[in-house]
């Protein structure tokens, strides 16, 4: 009802416009409230006709304020200022109930507490802008009540309160705040906003610093920390400003420690290396209350420690030496650092084998074993050797040989004893860092690699079936660096199972461990991982992987997945033989990506045959199992390079002419994709020739004209935005004449262009409405490689979100919301906008709930015209009828 009077002049709703009125008299609150949510869910114009409802039906101008600030309808609180400049002012010093009538049951008492502040300084953004000599003049005389409010927490007793309001008001020392550590509820999600909002309102930067300072005692654990070393510096020079002791610092930096590197927006390394240039001056300054801090600070505190002492280790040396017996794989790590260049501690390290801890006495062998490797002095090493050997602790292996392994031979034939075998195990077994041992590699290269690949696999087997211990993950890595190929197909079952129990960490240690493979084949299993696993655990582990890989080869990841796509052992003809002893097969590889089978007279067969009896057995058994290898090798490769090309034609992705060759012609299974796709020469991005590649190797244009590719050119998949309807038809009628079938979907792809009147817009509203059944919505979005949003208070999400590395831009569906636990319901929800943004402003990680919001969508008319029509006819393939959204 109300959406139909705001869609009417004055002159035609008089009923309805007394409708309106008797409700209004009725009750006011609720009544403006229903107004908002006609703008809200409607979309209808509220906001060119609420700002009179004062004068149109008597309602006091703050209620219409009130409720206007809390629905963020700007233009109406801009007219009321204009209007009733007074009552504005007086509005804003309002009690926080007036705020709180309104909407209050959309939210949580929290949520309603930070939206009642969010209007405020809405309103006073407003007062700033449009009458700047009104705001400065109010300003002097406004406090700072709301945020006393909202900081000094609502469960806290009226005393306790009081005292963090004093300390707040710069009355009363930090040290009050102590007691109150954790123990009263601030809605963390939006609280920094807030106050980077209040304070541009606010002259007083001290009472700023405060209300951070509060907020990181009683919220250790969401603590703002900057974007950089320097951030990180200021904020805990804020304390130190603030006199907080340094152990309550300490706790904040390890609470920063435990967050999710992308919940903080920086890596772990910058977050420390920026609290540790504050923490060498306290250790400098106050060194006796530093140490005594560390040492009280558990592993994060003993991490910070060791990394601010070894700036000077000689002088803290004692102290360094005191955190041996820590059992934290970061302080562990931290301490290997330090210790393996103090070979001028060698009698103090020495003594640590000695000790009744496992732990210093594995540290202590570890860094003589680092030093064996480097020193140049024989006689040493061989002394540090045989010191090690005394101190292995055989207990860490006892799991393993209660049942016994295959046996395994040395290169020279001589059986490899099972001392020897067990120095290898104990090379990865007693170190903490997870990773590729040398010393176990330089072992292993006196034994049989099959032999021991086969060994190793028994090692992993063995691990899961006791229960796969977490603690004993050192397993996955000697595995996977030493299991040859038969330990992927190994992993990659573990992995699922593991991501049904529950277990997404030690997932995703598989995944980085699978990467350091030496098989092509790991690589490319990761890689596939990375687009198609939905576990965020193992996910972002595979890209992690990766990424690593495509830097220590000094390349892009891009790149690095054309590398690695595999040949299954097929020539440059696409065929591949098969050899049983008495008989030979043929396997042709063809354009679909499917393979067929021939005899040796050329009869076409529907599969390979099992090994006969007259076969050559050994031969035969190992080339069918080879085959049915490469046939589940095969679908995968296809399905993942037929991703990797959508995705490309997606982000006009674009090769020099050599890569383009070695890609897609030298290598036979991308071969299909050179013969079937229309490529294009590109220069500064805009598409000058497009042609076809032939199977003879030539190359023809859209009237099919032989073409020469010119000097140094690049190449990228034509999208049929680019091309007329002219050369569409021709190329399709080409493609038709050859009996070609595109291995993706390219000239066929229907073209969604940016409307006129959505230049300017950050929200596309083409599917705004649509209904759809939840389940249906997340198995397709899912399977169209979009992800969910973030889980809100209460499990509810309300965002799809996808995004493109390649392009740095991503895209997220909004929608009406729904359960995150999938089992349950079964009912509609309503689409709403898309939006775009560039990477790296939304967050998505940890437990942030964020979202592209107006301020960082972006505008439609600066998206790539490519992916904004593939993102479009994605969604309008997997939920709707392409008409719907034209």
């Amino acid at each position: 009802m109300c959406g139909e009077y705001m869609g009417t002049t004055e002159n035609k709703c008089d009923v309805l416009r007394d409708i309106l009125r008797r409700c209004i008299a009725t009750d006011t609150d609720k009544t403006l409230c229903a107004v908002m949510e006609c703008g809200i869910e409607g979309r209808a114009d509220v906001d060119k006709v609420l700002a009179d409802f004062d004068e149109i039906f008597a309602i006091a101008p703050q209620k219409i304020m009130c409720a206007a600030a809390m629905a963020g309808y700007r233009t109406v609180l801009e007219k009321q200022l204009e209007k009733n400049p007074d009552e504005y002012l007086r509005t804003i010093c309002a009690d926080a109930k007036e705020f709180q009538k309104f909407f209050s049951f959309d939210f949580k008492e929290a949520e309603t507490r930070s939206n009642e502040l969010c209007a405020t300084i809405l309103m006073l953004d407003v007062l700033k802008e449009q009458n700047f000599g009104l705001y400065r003049s109010f300003m002097e005389q406004y406090h700072h009540e709301r945020m006393l409010d909202y900081l000094s927490g609502r469960r806290l007793e009226e005393p306790e309160r009081n005292m963090v309001r004093e300390y707040l008001m710069g009355n009363r020392d930090i040290s009050v705040l102590y007691p109150f550590a954790g123990q009263y509820y601030i809605h963390a999600r939006t609280v920094y906003l807030l106050i980077d909002a209040y304070q541009n309102h606010c002259a007083d930067k001290a009472f700023i610093r405060r209300c951070r300072v509060c907020m990181a005692i009683c919220l250790a654990d969401s603590v703002w920390a900057g974007d950089d070393a320097g951030e990180v510096t200021d904020v805990f020079c804020s304390f130190d400003m603030e006199k907080m002791d340094i152990a309550h610092q300490l706790k904040i930096f390890g609470s920063l420690l435990k967050q999710y590197p992308e919940y903080r927006n920086i890596s772990d390394e910058v977050l420390v290396r920026g609290a540790a240039a504050c923490f060498m001056g306290y250790l400098r300054e106050r060194r006796e209350e530093t140490l005594v801090a560390f040492s009280k600070g558990g592993a994060e505190g003993h991490f910070l420690g060791l990394r601010v002492m070894r700036e000077n280790a000689g002088l803290n040396k004692r102290e360094i030496l005191s955190y041996s017996a820590d059992t934290s794989k970061r302080v562990k790590t931290e301490l290997f650092d330090i210790l393996s260049v103090r070979t001028d501690w060698a009698d103090d390290i020495k003594a640590l084998l000695d000790s009744q801890k496992a732990v210093q006495k594995e540290m202590a062998a570890r860094v003589i074993s680092y030093w064996q490797q480097t020193q140049a002095d024989t006689e040493c090493k061989m002394e540090l050797l045989q010191s090690v050997e005394r101190h292995v602790d055989e207990s860490l292996l006892e799991w393993a040989y209660r049942t016994p392994f295959c046996m395994v031979h040395r290169i020279n034939g001589e059986t490899a004893g099972e001392e020897y075998l067990k120095k290898i195990l104990y090379c990865y077994a007693s170190f903490s860092l997870c990773g590729i041992s040398r010393d176990a590699q330089e072992l292993a290269k006196e034994l049989v690699p099959d032999e021991f690949a086969f060994y190793m696999n028994e090692l992993f087997d063995k691990w899961v079936d006791t229960g796969a211990e977490a603690k004993k993950r050192w397993v996955i890595y000697a595995s996977a660096v030493h299991g040859g190929e038969d330990i992927i197909e190994r992993l990659k079952r573990q992995i699922k199972e593991w991501i049904t129990e529950s277990r997404g960490e030690l997932a995703g240690e598989a995944v980085m461990a699978m990467s350091l493979n030496p098989s092509p084949r790991a690589l490319l299993t990761v890689d596939d991982m990375s687009r198609r696993v939905k576990h965020k655990q193992v996910k972002k582990a595979a890209e992690k992987a990766l990424d690593f890989a495509a830097t220590q080869l000094g390349i892009s990841r891009d790149v690095l997945a054309d590398r690695i796509v595999p040949s299954l052992g097929f020539d440059g003809s696409g065929q591949r033989t098969f050899d049983y002893g008495t008989r030979k097969f043929q396997v042709m590889l063809m354009p679909s990506l499917e393979i067929e089978v021939y005899d040796e007279s050329g009869k076409k067969l529907k599969n390979l045959p099992k090994p006969a009896k007259s076969d050559d057995k050994g031969r035969a058994e190992q080339a069918y199992e080879e085959f049915k290898q490469m046939k589940k090798e095969l679908k995968t490769v296809a399905a993942s390079q037929r991703q990797r090309m959508e995705t490309a034609l997606s982000t006009q992705r674009e090769w020099c002419v050599d890569a383009w060759k070695q890609l897609f012609v030298d290598n036979p299974l991308m071969h299909p994709f050179a013969i079937g796709l229309i490529w294009g020469i590109y220069e500064n991005g805009s598409l000058v020739q497009s042609f076809r590649y032939m199977e003879d190797g030539s190359f023809n244009t859209w009237n099919e004209e032989e073409y020469r590719l010119p000097d140094n050119p690049q190449i990228g998949m034509v999208h049929p935005i680019e091309l007329s309807e002219g050369q569409k038809a021709a190329w399709k009628q080409q493609l038709e004449d050859y009996e070609i079938v595109q291995p993706i979907e390219q000239l066929e792809c229907r073209v969604y262009d940016i409307n006129a009147d959505e230049n300017d817009k950050k929200s596309l509203m083409r599917f705004y409405g649509c209904v759809i059944n939840e389940r249906s919505l997340d198995t397709k979005m899912l399977a169209a490689g979009w992800a969910r949003g973030p889980a809100q208070d209460g499990g509810w999400f309300f965002t799809y979100y996808r995004e493109e590395r390649a392009l740095g831009i991503g895209s997220e569906l909004r929608f009406s919301g729904r359960y995150i636990e999938m089992g349950s319901g079964n009912e509609n929800v309503t689409l709403q906008e898309v939006r775009f943004y560039k990477l790296g402003t939304v967050v998505r990680a940890g437990n942030v709930y964020d979202e592209a919001d107006e301020e960082r969508a972006l505008l439609l008319k600066d998206i790539p015209l490519r992916y904004f029509s593939d993102t479009v006819r994605r969604l309008a393939k997997e939920l709707f009828t392409t008409d719907a959204v034209q």
